[in-house]
């Protein structure tokens, strides 16, 4: 006959508790799951995903699948390793986290900003911690081209008085250099009155470019196609490629006629054709590419390169920034100037295998009719 072992009796509300408890756990599962924020449950002692929600997949790329069981290192989702160990030392001593301000990366290799809350919860016997992440990239985005067009708007004040002052001397200085050079006398000295003149000429041109930077004037724009003006440019583009050993691809899909200013576009696709070429190695392919999306003609110029580093990108367009010896880092400044001016957009996505950037052009409302496409 089979042992039957008695119930052990029941605390004076167990039952009550335990359905109470249920209920709570269900509530906590159904906030977690719906929550527009992303949400993950970490474990504190050695940084496992235990779960994810939807939006926490849907922000990073990364399927749940991918995400638990993994560590957030092995996902190289977050870009600062010291700060983590900071953020989850101050987790232990404190319980909890408030608004911490951090960047990750995408399964794609995007970059993104979040403020961070966390807190610690027990959850199968083990101690962990829900994070609760905002998304803040685009306000942090916004931020930074709005710091960008404080710093454009301060240099344009600065220019507007210097340069001429400038200019003036150095026009007349070559001249005489250049007076100087063909006298008799002055012919075994021929050599250095023209290096004097290479380097005037250099000081010149980097002032017209500085101009060109923060003019804030109209620019005159007429109705044309991005595809002609990327065309006419593509023998000087491909030579420069072809000097060193580099290649072009071109993919020009239809679009529709805008209004731009053929002088700066030229400038605008030359600078970021260049700046491809340079940070490809030997035997890269560059890629520029048109298409509409949507409410925009986007221009596209991709490299092969090494990407760019986070430190790096959050300085991008920056006056006077450059990563390469012998520039003025004025290249990439003028670009996002041009693109101000013809009331555009500028977007970077970078990783291991390249950098591409878009500018995105919004199609001109017209009550005419659809603008014309070829």
């Amino acid at each position: 006959m089979p042992v039957v072992e008695r119930a052990r009796p029941q605390k004076p509300g167990g039952k009550q508790m335990e359905e109470a408890l249920r209920r709570s756990e269900e509530r906590f599962a159904q906030v977690f799951y719906a929550s527009p924020n992303p949400m993950a449950i970490v474990r504190l002692a050695n940084g496992v995903i235990v779960d994810v929600n939807e939006n926490w997949v849907d922000v990073t790329g990364f399927s749940r699948e991918e995400a638990v069981g993994s560590t957030i290192f092995e996902l190289q989702a977050y870009l600062d390793l010291d700060d983590w160990s900071e953020m989850v030392q101050a987790i232990r001593a404190q319980g909890n986290l408030r608004n911490h301000d951090i960047r990750f990366r995408t399964k794609s290799g995007e970059m993104r900003y979040a403020l961070v809350s966390a807190d610690t919860i027990n959850c199968f016997g083990d101690t962990c911690i829900l994070f609760v992440a905002t998304d803040i990239t685009d306000r942090r985005r916004l931020e930074q081209q709005m710091a960008r067009l404080d710093r454009l708007n301060l240099v344009g004040e600065m220019a507007a008085g210097l340069a001429h002052e400038i200019r003036n001397p150095l026009a007349a200085a070559r001249g005489f250099v250049q007076l100087l050079g063909e006298k008799e006398d002055c012919a075994p000295y021929r050599d250095y009155f023209e290096l004097i003149m290479q380097e005037l000429d250099q000081a010149s041109a980097i002032i017209s470019e500085f101009l060109a930077l923060v003019k804030n004037q109209p620019v005159s724009l007429r109705t044309q196609n991005l595809n002609s003006i990327v065309k006419a440019l593509l023998p000087l583009i491909r030579a420069d490629a072809v000097i060193h050993d580099k290649y072009v691809r071109v993919d020009l899909q239809k679009v529709p006629d805008l209004p731009l200013n053929e002088e700066e576009i030229r400038q605008l696709v030359l600078n970021l054709a260049r700046n491809g070429l340079e940070a490809m190695a030997p035997r890269g392919c560059l890629t520029i590419r048109t298409f509409t999306a949507g409410e925009e003609v986007v221009l596209a110029v991709k490299d092969q390169g090494k990407g760019i580093t986070p430190e790096v990108l959050d300085r991008i367009g920056t006056l006077f920034f450059t990563t390469r010896k012998h520039t003025t880092g004025l290249g990439l400044a003028i670009c996002y100037s041009i693109v101000r001016r013809h009331r555009a957009t500028i977007a970077v996505d970078t990783g291991a295998k390249g950098t591409t950037f878009y500018v995105k052009f919004k199609l001109p409302r017209s009550p005419a009719g659809a603008a014309e496409v070829r």
